[in-house]
């Protein structure tokens, strides 16, 4: 209205009005009809707000209104409101950060923490009845508690399952201990290469050798028969027969153990390891009146030489020979007359001492291959291999010759 009607009075204190304003430093109002009115500081030519003034009812341009800014001034108000509403949000943060602890507190924390409480208080005896939880909520934590009460019950069970193997393992391992260190059975296991792994102590007893911990011995070298030995371990680690034999120590005076001889595996480092047992009893005193027995059973006990058994027994194996060798079985049949007549007179102790008499003849001109033996009463055989039957003559005679000389 000022710039249209060209009123400097009303210019005037509109550009006033504009420049009490604190964030105004400066105003200048251009009319149409040429009149300028400033006030306030101007600090550039360039104005921060330009307003081109013309009437409502017009588009001809009638002033021009320039604003300038104190931007320090409207800096510094800023700074203060984005400072003001800083510590606002901060508080306001922080209030809601305080509201959130305190519910989580309230809501999870804290019965997480009673949950966890009693969880670190539970028994780990196995005994159920001491880790149950108690906790009522019907929430998530509520969830989480009977899930834990499952999962202990469960953990209970275990225990207590393991507990009662671990002590049936603990038995067990006693009880082997006790028959293994006090078996009067010597007891062993041998490696792979035969070497003993582990004895008792009857089995280094029986074997009579003694060893340290680090120490393994072969055990085929304290046997007379290693190679047997040997091939009798070979055969059960190959076929998984468990099989006995008796066997000659090498050391000692006629000692003879029965070996029984059985394959195991055993589970070490994921790796399966096999094993040898080993259960040796000392048979040498059986094996002596074994030795007697068959001994007495082959032999005439009053001559001491083959009976009739023991010499069956011989003659398949020279009739083997004779077969082998494409040479001659002979037998020589000697039969003693009259016999009876000196049992009658003299007696059987003179009887007794003709029988012996005869038969150490006999075992004197006779080979060490060949057989001498009482087939039975007053009948004696003797049998041999021959090459060539030309030497038969000569061999009667000797017998002939020998059995001819008077008794004294």
């Amino acid at each position: 209205m000022a710039a249209y009607l060209s009123d400097s009075v009303m210019a005037t204190e509109l550009v006033s009005s504009l420049v009490d304003n604190p964030e105004v430093q400066g105003a200048r109002f251009t009319m149409s009809s040429g009149m300028i009115h400033v006030l306030g500081r101007i600090p550039h030519n360039k104005s921060d707000i330009v307003v081109s003034l013309s009437p409502q009812f017009s588009n001809e341009k009638v002033g021009e209104l320039e604003l300038f800014l104190d931007r320090a001034f409207i800096d510094q108000k800023a700074r203060e409101k984005g400072m003001s509403l800083v510590v606002w949000q901060t508080f306001l943060l922080v209030t809601i950060l305080m509201c959130v602890f305190v519910i989580l507190r309230q809501v999870i924390y804290r019965p997480l923490n009673q949950l966890l409480e009693q969880i670190s208080r539970a028994s780990v005896d196995g005994n159920a009845t001491n880790t149950h939880i108690q906790v009522s909520s019907k929430d998530e934590i509520g969830f989480l508690a009977r899930n834990t009460n499952n999962l202990m019950n469960r953990i209970s069970s275990f225990y207590q399952s393991e507990a009662e193997k671990n002590a049936q393992i603990v038995q067990l391992e006693r009880q082997f201990r006790i028959i293994f260190e006090y078996s009067h059975a010597g007891i062993a296991l041998l490696n792979q290469r035969n070497q003993v792994y582990l004895a008792n102590q009857a089995f280094k007893s029986t074997l009579k050798y003694a060893s340290t911990k680090d120490e393994l011995i072969y055990l085929p070298d304290l046997f007379d028969d290693k190679e047997d030995f040997e091939q009798l371990l070979d055969q059960v680690r190959r076929t998984g027969d468990s099989l006995f034999r008796d066997f000659l120590l090498r050391e000692g005076d006629d000692v003879w153990l029965r070996v029984l001889i059985s394959d195991v595996e055993q589970q070490h480092h994921s790796d399966l390891e096999q094993f040898i047992e080993l259960v040796v009893y000392d048979i040498s005193d059986r094996a002596k009146k074994e030795k007697v027995s068959d001994y007495n059973a082959a032999h005439d006990l009053l001559t001491g030489i083959y009976n009739r058994r023991g010499a069956e027994a011989r003659l398949k194996t020279l009739c083997e020979y004779a077969r082998e060798r494409q040479s001659y079985l002979a037998i020589v049949w000697l039969d003693l007359n009259d016999f009876k007549i000196i049992n009658d007179e003299h007696g059987h102790v003179v009887g007794d001492a003709v029988l012996k008499e005869l038969s150490m003849r006999l075992i004197k001109i006779s080979r060490p291959q060949d057989i001498v033996a009482r087939w039975g009463g007053d009948e004696f055989i003797v049998a041999m291999n021959l090459d060539d039957t030309t030497v038969l003559p000569n061999i009667l005679q000797e017998m002939e010759a020998a059995c001819s000389k008077l008794l004294r």
